[in-house]
């Protein structure tokens, strides 16, 4: 789906994204008053960070690269750590 539509449909931004970079799970950065209200870069991307890499990566809304299976296995893993 496009950023347009995605604008137009007014859905939220997906939790969890792939990092281009190393391939590790990306968590979606959100406003801390709100925790609802997801961070934009200055160029209007949203930020997530990455689990794998430890660092912040921006990805144009319609552009996120979502892998549900990716993102269950990786919180399986921190649930059952704890």
């Amino acid at each position: 789906m496009g950023a347009e539509a995605r604008t137009k449909m007014n859905l939220p931004a997906p939790k969890h994204s792939l990092c281009s970079h190393d391939h590790g799970l990306g968590v979606l950065l959100v406003d801390i008053k709100t925790e609802m209200i997801p961070r934009k870069d200055r160029r209007g991307n949203w930020q997530y960070y990455c689990l794998k890499g430890h660092h912040v990566f921006g990805i144009p809304s319609g552009e996120v690269i979502v892998s549900t299976e990716v993102a269950k296995a990786k919180e399986e893993r921190v649930t059952s750590m704890v």
